[in-house]
Formats: structure tokens, C-alpha cells, sequence
């Protein structure tokens, strides 16, 4: 019988019984220990599951925190996504004060029960990133990454919702907190960043660019950084760790 079943394990027919219980019996974990945070998974697309599931998610941003952010930083995040970088700040950097924003209703839905299953009450601003105070429309998806302000190429499958929208100042001035690091990842909405009212309490930026949805303005952005102070401490992909030692403002600029 053992024989029997080791040819059948083999076979055609076995290999497509085998793929048969994985797509239609096996049930995908409710959740997942992603770097050391919990995060909720049953309730995201399919394509999010296997990304979660295979541990890329968000890898670029856990290779630069290391030494880059330490439990007396004081974060302003924008573009919180469902909640997993503040998490990991948190729990794993020990950072205490840490301020996200986030615009998508959905989205904020899932940050909120992820910070609930880890135990921790988030500090959220539900807004977007704009180059003016009043309503935007935002461009969301299935794929929460893709959300975004800035109009793509290719939006076939995204719809407009209109969101509050808050300028660069109007952020800082909400988040009340005197933080002295900034975590952006915002699809393209980088370019909305008024790096003349950027507090001189700021000394780290840890900030994904978008070269792929706004071109060579993404780069801008790291130029006007550097113009500013601030020196490149690591980068994974387009993501990009910059630091400067003291508040640093280039004459003409402010």
C-alpha cells in the first residue's frame, strides 16, 4: 500500500490533487508575525496575503531602521498604510511618540485593528498630504499601496474617493508633537512636501520616491533634501534614509 501511494504522491494526477487541497482546502492563516508585529491577513486581497505571507512586505524600510531610528526619535508617518511601520517602530525600535497619517477609510479600518491586536492605541491624522487644505480626490484600489493622489498611467482598475486633504504645514501643525523624524511613503505624493516649512527640530527622513509615477520630480525631492542638510545614510530600491547633525537652511530657500 506504501508503494502504492508513494507512485500515486508522484503522478500527474497526484501533483494536481495535491494543488487541488491547497487552492480550495487549505485555509491561509488569519494572521501573521511579520518582523516581530501581528498583523491581521484574512481580510486583505489575495495578492497581499502572499506577500505578507512570503515576508516582502514593506522589506526595504525594515533593512534601513535598524540604527537609523531609536526609541527617543519622535515620528511624524505619513502615509500609514495598515498600520505595519508604526507597529514595528514601536515594538521593535521602542519609539513612543509616533504620529500616523492616513486617508484611505479602509485602510485606516485595517491600520486600527492591527495596532488593536498588538495592544497598542494608534495617534492618527486621517487626511492626505496635498499641496493646499480642502478636499482631494484619491485614487485607491484593492491594493492599498497604490492609493495616491497623483494621476498614473494606468487607473483602470482604481476609483476616485474624495478625502480631507492638509497641506505639509497644516500636517505638522495638527500632528502637536515636536518630532524630529519623518516617514513618507505616499505613492508620488512626495512632491506635495514643503521642505521650506520643514520644523529645524527634523534631523532624519526616512522616504520612499516614486520616480516610476512622478519622474524626475521624485528626485527633486532628494536633491532639496540635501540641499538642506541632510546626508544619505542607506538606501534599499527607492527607499532612502537621510540624516543631517543640525537644522540647515540654504539661503533663498524658506
Amino acid at each position: 500500500m506504501s508503494r502504492i501511494r508513494f507512485y500515486f504522491d508522484h503522478s500527474l494526477a497526484g501533483y494536481f490533487l495535491r494543488r487541488a487541497r491547497e487552492k480550495w482546502f487549505t485555509r491561509p492563516p488569519q494572521r501573521v508575525n511579520h518582523h516581530g508585529v501581528t498583523l491581521q491577513v484574512d481580510c486583505l486581497p489575495q495578492e497581499m496575503q502572499g506577500i505578507l505571507l512570503a515576508g516582502r512586505y514593506e522589506c526595504a524600510e525594515v533593512a534601513l531602521i535598524p540604527g537609523f531610528i531609536t526609541a527617543e526619535d519622535k515620528v511624524l508617518e505619513i502615509g500609514g498604510a495598515i498600520g505595519f511601520l508604526g507597529l514595528y517602530c514601536r515594538k521593535i525600535a521602542g519609539v513612543k511618540e509616533f504620529v500616523s497619517v492616513e486617508p484611505n477609510p479602509k485602510t485606516i479600518a485595517y491600520l486600527r485593528s492591527n495596532y488593536e491586536l498588538n495592544g497598542i492605541k494608534p495617534v492618527l491624522i486621517e487626511a492626505a498630504l496635498a499641496a493646499a487644505d480642502g478636499p482631494v480626490q484619491l485614487q485607491i484600489s484593492n491594493l492599498f499601496w497604490t492609493d495616491s493622489l497623483v494621476s498614473k498611467a494606468d487607473q483602470s482598475t482604481g476609483q476616485p474617493i474624495t478625502v480631507a486633504g492638509l497641506s505639509f504645514a497644516s500636517l505638522v501643525e495638527r500632528a502637536g508633537l515636536q518630532f524630529n523624524t519623518l516617514i513618507i511613503d505616499i505613492e508620488g505624493g512626495e512632491k506635495y512636501i514643503a521642505f521650506s516649512d520643514l520644523p529645524e527640530a527634523v534631523t532624519k527622513v526616512l522616504i520612499e520616491i516614486h520616480p516610476e509615477i512622478i519622474g524626475m520630480e521624485a528626485y527633486k525631492v532628494l536633491e532639496t533634501l540635501i540641499r538642506s542638510g541632510f546626508s544619505v545614510q542607506g538606501h534599499s530600491w527607492n527607499t532612502w534614509s537621510l540624516q543631517r547633525e543640525k537644522a540647515f537652511r540654504p539661503r533663498g530657500q524658506g
